[in-house]
């Protein structure tokens, strides 16, 4: 590895080290888990709707904050910039009306999401509201030590 590239890996493993995101729904949304293959299809707009068939609302954490940095690698797995232009297109081709909400303050997403039950979040930490429920990825809890959204 090149020794430019390892002092951004460095840089960035320390930026996001702690960081553990978690995926909020509405207390409304019947859905308890989700696969980080479907995570990604939300984010990347390939999944489009929820089981029931209601379109599903995506809101991610702002890409410039440690939490989105984690976000675009472990989620993602694409730069900040391919996301943006992967969004660009998604958008001019008609296939997306627009790219993901950017979140603001954990509290106030977690309200958007009570209030709207096709929205799905992700955010980093739990919010306090109880409208809404905190989903298992791939069937573990974000306490799990082999939570897959944690760095």
């Amino acid at each position: 590895m090149p020794l430019i590239a390892l002092l951004v890996w460095l840089q960035v493993a320390r930026a996001t080290q702690g960081i553990r995101l978690v995926v909020i729904v509405s207390a409304l949304q019947p859905v308890a888990d989700i696969s980080s293959s479907d995570l990604r299809a939300i984010y990347l707009g390939q999944m489009t709707r929820w089981p029931n068939h209601h379109p599903i609302l995506p809101i991610v954490v702002p890409l410039d904050s440690p939490a989105g940095r984690m976000f675009l690698r472990r989620v993602i797995g694409m730069a900040d910039v391919d996301y943006a232009q992967h969004w660009i297109g998604m958008v001019f081709r008609g296939q997306a009306a627009s790219p993901p909400l950017v979140a603001g303050g954990t509290e106030q997403t977690a309200r958007f999401v009570a209030a709207h039950p096709e929205a799905i979040a992700l955010l980093a930490s739990i919010p306090a509201d109880k409208n809404v429920r905190v989903l298992t990825v791939d069937g573990k809890s974000p306490e799990a030590i082999d939570y897959q959204l944690h760095w």
